[in-house]
């Protein structure tokens, strides 16, 4: 029975993978396709600006000698680098010797001009007639609306100072459009403009009389809001409240769009503002819209009445207290703290110029505080005598730190002069975790036919004058896999490429995947929308059931663990992953299929459909071990490209100095010493 499952197992995964060959094929070469298209025009654009530059220096070194004759009482000299623009080599400049033939070009081009000219006249001419005409003149001005001109070929026509429409005059006719929008109202031929007496077309006339009677309307309901935002303004209730809480208005401002008033504080904060706006018949009051006054006049008065009318200073501290009670009330940040024996009360003392929220050790004493000023709401970091440790402020700019953290003793360089390519047994293979095209995360797997090792590999050494991810962006995946080998002194195989989007489809597939932490993750910096309010990223030590997204949030998080630490987890992830493939059974083939259909739309290999299963297949056994990685923690140490450019050390620069990015080279900038570790590192000796 066991032999029977297993069979159909197989039977279904390699049925699939014929499905899907394919298309894994067909979505490879456009890639590809795409790809050198891209290359291509990038080398194309490159080309253009050399030959721009090129032109642009060939030129002013005319200009230059020019300027010279000039001074030396010289004519000056036309110079035809790069012949007649859009004039072929055969009927450009003509050969030494030959008479150059005058330009007649300008000639016909003024021609048109004089044509052109002409007919603008014509028409400037014939809507000069039109404004004369008698008969509209008393049209418009009985309907109040006024008319002017807008350049030589069209006409405005407004009502009570507002724009309602725009009259173009065209070769075949005429366009009417709105005032604002420029949206077309009308449009009509020469005919129906009259051809003895210019005159306005009777159905301009009379869309003209509509709009015009459409701005009354919305004038008329203008009006009667700017009088119930003063009857508001002048409201004796709110007059009340405005002196018994100490508040402001503003004056009433108005134009013709919009009248409005200002509620502040007694030192200026804006509380909330009541508008009336022209062509809406609403009141708004604060964010709150009411087309009746009673229900606007209750609206105002409580908000006046729940109006925060405090000071700024008394804002700004209440502001600052409020952080820290958050803080202190936050799993995440009790969670780092009890892992270094503190607790944070959230009860302040109140003395003298501060509110001090008191860090308690185990011992149940004072360690320092964290103090909230009253006058501005700054929070400083206090020891445990009172004394000002810094602003908290200052703590959130931290600069990478240089150097490295490794006490290792590195070899002789007669050991390293020894290596030549590692070739160890087995296969190996580049792994990239990647995002719009940039690979966040570089791991080699290294399989034996014992276990497969994982190493990681910081995007950020500085590989030939660039980021090691940079080269990806660049080249693809298949070159990349070729540098990140001549850099670890590795023959990589082949490569997997998988977007992090499909990391996250996979994991959802597969119903999500178990993850043990042995220790507490805490990330401050990796802000997470959780139950609709934002807070920390935290996972506790234990095991947890992950998703997609927890688990890429496991994966991808940096800033309070190191490389090392963060490699590891990627394993735990990636163990997790295949926990979760070894229990796919028989019945759960439309499982296999989606997982098939989602690696082939984000995932980019070497591998065709059946060298990927049956990679899966021969080593689903094999155990998978956390080789480490290349870091600070061993050979690699940090530095800024500009310093290691300049040959200069951070204390030799002042503050001003572009120090450029913040890159990882090996110790004694030795490149021999990555292939050295990174072979180390498959032997399984981490030390």
């Amino acid at each position: 029975m066991r032999r029977i499952h297993l069979l159909l197992v197989l039977v279904c995964i390699v049925f699939v993978a014929v499905f899907l060959t394919l298309f894994f094929q067909v979505s490879s070469l456009r890639r590809e396709q795409q790809a050198s298209g891209e290359k291509l025009f990038a080398e194309i654009e490159s080309q253009n600006d050399s030959l721009g530059t090129l032109k642009h220096a060939i030129l002013s070194l005319g200009q230059e000698n020019n300027t010279l004759r000039q001074a030396l009482n010289l004519p000056e000299k036309h110079y035809d680098f790069f012949g007649a623009e859009g004039v072929s080599d055969a009927e450009g400049e003509p050969a030494e010797g030959i008479e150059k033939q005058e330009d007649q070009t300008p000639f016909y081009r003024a021609v048109d001009a004089l044509l052109a000219h002409d007919t603008e006249m014509e028409r400037a001419a014939f809507l000069s007639a039109m404004l004369e005409n008698s008969s509209d003149k008393a049209f418009l001005s009985t309907a109040g609306i006024s008319v002017q001109r807008e350049g030589r070929e069209s006409l405005l026509f407004s009502y009570a100072s507002i724009p309602l429409a725009t009259f173009h005059l065209l070769d075949t006719g005429y366009r009417l459009n709105q005032a604002e929008s420029d949206e077309r109202l009308l449009a009509g031929n020469n005919e129906e403009l009259g051809k003895d007496s210019p005159s306005l077309p009777k159905k301009v006339l009379s869309l003209l009389a509509s709009k015009a009677k459409e701005v009354e309307t919305k004038r008329q309901s203008f009006a009667a809001a700017q009088s119930d935002l003063r009857r508001l303004y002048g409201d004796g209730r709110a007059t009340a409240l405005r002196r018994e809480r100490a508040l402001r208005f503003s004056s009433i401002t108005q134009d013709s769009r919009q009248a409005s008033f200002d509620v502040t504080t007694w030192d200026g904060i804006l509380l909330f503002s009541l508008k009336v706006r022209y062509g809406s018949e609403d009141i708004l009051v604060g964010e709150t819209q009411f087309r009746e006054f009673d229900g606007a006049a209750e609206h105002f008065l409580k908000l006046l009445t729940d109006a925060d009318n405090r000071r700024q200073t008394e804002r700004a501290t209440d502001a600052g207290k409020q952080q820290v009670l958050r803080l202190a009330r936050d799993e995440a940040f009790r969670a780092y703290l009890d892992i270094h024996g503190l607790r944070l009360k959230d009860e302040p003392r109140d003395e003298n110029d501060y509110f001090y929220f008191d860090f308690i050790d185990e011992k149940g004493s004072r360690a320092g505080s964290l103090a909230v000023q009253k006058m501005a709401g700054e929070i400083y970091l206090m020891d445990r005598d009172d004394v000002v440790v810094g602003s908290v402020r200052r703590f959130g700019v931290q600069e990478p730190k240089l150097g490295t953290a490794s006490s290792m003793e590195l070899p002789d360089d007669a050991v390293l002069s020894q290596m030549g390519k590692i070739s160890p047994e087995g296969k190996t293979i580049l792994l990239c975790g990647t995002h719009e095209n940039n690979a966040d995360t570089i791991i080699i797997a290294h399989i034996s036919p014992e276990k497969a090792t994982l190493i990681a590999i910081p995007r950020d050494i500085w590989w030939k004058k660039r980021k090691i991810n940079s080269y990806f962006r660049i080249y693809g995946p298949k070159r990349f896999a070729q540098i990140v080998g001549e850099m670890t002194g590795l023959t990589i195989d082949d490569y997997i490429v998988v977007d992090m989007y499909a990391f996250i489809d996979v994991i959802n597939i597969l119903g999500g995947i178990e993850v043990t932490l042995e220790q507490p993750l805490i990330d401050p910096t990796y802000r997470i929308r959780e139950n609709g309010e934002w807070t920390t990223l935290h996972y506790p030590a234990g095991t947890h059931l992950l998703d997609g997204v927890a688990a890429l949030r496991v994966a991808r998080s940096r800033h309070t663990s190191d490389d090392f630490d963060r490699a590891q987890r990627q394993q735990l992830v990636i163990e997790g992953i295949k926990k979760r493939f070894d229990q796919l059974g028989a019945g759960e083939v439309k499982t296999v299929y989606e997982l098939l259909q989602s690696l082939a739309s984000y995932v980019d290999t070497s591998f065709s459909p059946f060298e990927l299963a049956r990679l899966y297949l021969e080593n689903r056994h094999i155990a998978i071990e956390n080789g480490g990685g290349v870091s600070t923690d061993n050979v690699l140490l940090a530095t800024y490209s500009n310093l290691l450019a300049t040959g200069k050390r951070e204390d030799e620069v002042d503050e001003h100095f572009d120090k450029g990015a913040w890159i990882l080279i090996p110790r004694e900038n030795n490149w021999k010493l990555i292939p050295w570790y990174v072979n180390k590192l498959i032997e399984g000796d981490k030390s």
